[in-house]
């Protein structure tokens, strides 16, 4: 599967958490547009309940619920799966979501083509991480 030209493992899922359908569901929607596997997850505990089971590679977050998110995981969901946060155009917003574990940000409102872009490149930072390190040297070698 390809997202834009660049490969992506078939089996990408990618949790869209919010604090309601209404922001979920068309940021999922064009995530599957762009041929990966997506889902909504409208409140906190829906979130906690199910991410762990669902082993997703990557969470965009609405940074309005990310607060509560967090606390509510112990802060353990940054370290385990990357997040990206929906964040408003401020500074604050930023500065916030990066204390609080995301690996980026986007703006609302969101453009499918920067989305395309960030989402594209944590899937292959992930992707680098789990290589063994000699593979890593390989490629760096390449």
């Amino acid at each position: 599967m390809s997202i834009a030209n660049i490969e992506v493992p078939p089996r990408t899922l990618i949790v869209v958490a919010g604090e309601g359908n209404a922001d979920t569901l068309p940021l999922a929607k064009r995530l599957r547009e762009a041929g990966l596997s997506s889902i909504c997850m409208s409140n906190c505990h829906t979130q906690m309940e199910h991410v762990h089971q669902l082993k997703p590679d990557l969470i965009l977050l609405d940074a309005e619920i990310a607060d509560e998110y967090y606390c509510r995981t112990d802060g353990r969901m940054h370290r385990d799966i990357p997040a990206i946060h929906i964040v408003s155009p401020d500074p604050a917003s930023w500065t916030k979501a990066f204390a609080a574990g995301a690996v980026d940000c986007i703006t609302k409102p969101v453009v499918t083509e920067e989305l395309l872009a960030r989402v594209r490149l944590q899937l292959q930072r992930r992707d680098v991480q789990k290589l063994p390190h000699a593979s890593m040297a390989a490629v760096s070698a390449s």
